[in-house]
């Protein structure tokens, strides 16, 4: 029968794999969506069936009229901003209590290490498609000054692993990005009381492998049909 947590009788084959091994709890079961699988699948099939355009958008290239907008050869009713960190960039940006926040992660190599599970200790350790290579990170930074990897991240994750880890780490790639989110930590959906036309889907933060699905189709249901969005998430509320 599936329970959240289980508290395991201690493994012994765990100590060659990790140091200083107390205890530790399984959670099973536990599913992973290989999104670089999925995202680069799904985009293919998106420009296949010609609902995808992979281009830079300028903006001064966006004409309003009254029964739309048009950009280039398309003429549609509404437009979207799904622009991530971009939003700042919006004219109504000062009503918004945004909070971006700048996350770090490691690419590693590591022999040995079963890639059956995901590891959890003060890092996450989450196995990638490639033999021995996992994902490592991610840090939460409210204050950064520079958006592109850091040494001293590097440094301390690397540490990390050596003290946790019995087996030998190589450093294969740094990653980092910055997050949209807002200060109470809630997505921002929706379209815009005050601009006919313009929406936006934005704010999904750390969550949004699986925040984005869910507003997706409530975003999409509330323009065909109407239907209210979650009131701690739908834009309006801040006008």
């Amino acid at each position: 029968n599936p329970t959240y947590l289980h508290l395991e009788s201690f493994d012994t084959s765990y100590e060659s794999l990790f140091k200083n091994i107390i205890g530790y709890g399984l959670i099973h079961p536990a599913y992973l969506v290989r999104m670089e699988i999925l995202l680069a699948s799904w985009r293919k099939r998106l420009k296949k069936q010609n609902q995808l355009i992979e281009t830079f958008f300028d903006a001064s290239k966006l004409i309003k009229h009254d029964s739309g907008f048009s950009y280039e050869n398309i003429n549609c009713k509404r437009i979207i901003y799904c622009d991530g960190i971009g939003l700042q960039k919006h004219k109504l940006i000062s009503k918004i209590p945004l909070a971006p926040t700048k996350g770090e992660a490691l690419i590693v190599k590591i022999p040995g290490l079963p890639q059956q599970t995901i590891f959890k200790n003060k890092l996450t350790l989450l196995p990638l498609t490639q033999k021995d290579l996992w994902w490592v990170g991610s840090s939460v930074e409210w204050e950064f000054e520079t958006e592109k990897p850091t040494l001293s991240y590097m440094e301390q994750t690397m540490e990390a692993l050596h003290n946790w880890l019995q087996l030998p780490v190589e450093l294969i790639e740094q990653r980092a990005a910055i997050r949209l989110g807002t200060m109470e930590r809630r997505p921002l959906v929706g379209m815009d009381p005050t601009e006919k036309g313009v929406g936006y889907f934005n704010g999904m933060g750390t969550k949004g492998c699986s925040l984005a699905p869910y507003f997706a189709n409530q975003l999409v249901q509330n323009i065909l049909h109407q239907e209210s969005i979650h009131p701690e998430a739908i834009w309006s509320r801040f006008q």
